[in-house]
């Protein structure tokens, strides 16, 4: 799983709709931590004298979890996460883990909100965590750019 701790070049921007208002959050400034798993489901095709197990891929799937750190007095965001991120919201998360500049990795995936944990007061701030289960294929991996 790859795992991204709080660091000045990470760009998270969350596009979603839940049927009747569309919008667009940027995370990049209130996430802690961020991790994406990208898997696939492998099958067995062993044959019935086989002395040892062969695979096919299968379906490919991916999940992410976010944690926002939301400063109260400073940024104030918790309402716009609590919409952006209500459960079986639909959208599209788009990462770059070293920032958007020309030629940077860009990740992305279309995704339902799994899970949003209610806030989690910690030295007069929020805590929000956030789950995503990717739906479709992915929209930017591996060799994709800004």
């Amino acid at each position: 799983m790859a795992k991204y701790k709080s660091g000045p070049n990470f760009v998270g921007l969350w596009i979603w709709t839940n049927g009747t208002t569309l919008g667009t959050v940027n995370v990049s400034a209130d996430y802690s931590e961020f991790s994406f798993d990208y898997s696939v489901d492998l099958k067995d095709v062993s044959s019935g004298n086989a002395t040892d197990v062969e695979y096919l891929a299968g379906m490919k799937d991916g999940a992410a979890e976010l944690k926002l750190y939301d400063t109260v007095n400073a940024n104030g965001q918790g309402t716009v996460y609590a919409a952006a991120f209500a459960p079986a919201t639909f959208g599209s998360f788009l990462w770059g883990p070293q920032g958007t500049a020309s030629g940077k990795p860009k990740w992305g995936i279309a995704a339902y909100v799994k899970d949003f944990k209610n806030p989690l007061n910690y030295d007069d701030a929020s805590m929000y965590e956030v789950s995503l289960q990717r739906s479709g294929a992915q929209l930017f991996g591996p060799g994709s750019v800004w």
